[in-house]
């Protein structure tokens, strides 16, 4: 009986396995600078990336807010210098969650302090992002209201550091 299976060719486009791994790897770290750019260098409508990098800066401002915008933008600098040291990271689906769940936590204890201002207050809605904001603000879920001031900084700070054990668990 013949072996009907073909031999995969280890190439990609004809380029080595280590050649691809280095283009992987300079293009996550590009790309990360490019995020890092843009939030870094925006002002009043002026962005040294061009329009994409001021859609990029709102984008990222909106959903996670001005502080936390820059972790997503850190950790994809470290994933591209990592990859380019030749170490993989793991992406288990639990540690991809524990460390989005640790982004979500921080927005809303960054939010806490302005849940009962109205969100055309743009300061306000901007510390915590739309992730924070959510969880936090009068007009959705209210968490401040029903758990009270130190109750919800007790609770998030609690799922912050749960979820960073998870993020980080290295076994």
């Amino acid at each position: 009986m013949e072996n009907t299976q073909t031999r995969r060719d280890p190439t990609w486009f004809g380029l080595r396995p280590e050649v691809v791994d280095d283009v992987l790897a300079i293009s996550i770290f590009l790309a990360g600078l490019f995020l890092l750019l843009s939030l870094a260098t925006h002002s009043a409508g002026s962005n040294l990336m061009g329009a994409l990098g001021e859609n990029v800066y709102e984008l990222l401002t909106f959903v996670f807010g001005k502080y936390v915008a820059y972790v997503p933008v850190l950790l994809t600098l470290l994933w591209g210098i990592s990859f380019w040291r030749g170490r993989r990271w793991r992406h288990e689906p639990v540690r991809v969650a524990g460390g989005f769940l640790a982004i979500v936590f921080v927005c809303a204890i960054l939010a806490i302090p302005y849940a009962n201002v109205d969100f055309t207050r743009e300061e306000g809605f901007r510390a915590g992002g739309a992730l924070g904001n959510f969880l936090v603000h009068h007009q959705c879920l209210d968490l401040r209201n029903l758990l009270g001031v130190g109750g919800c900084y007790l609770f998030f700070i609690t799922l912050l550091t749960v979820s960073l054990l998870i993020a980080g668990n290295i076994s």
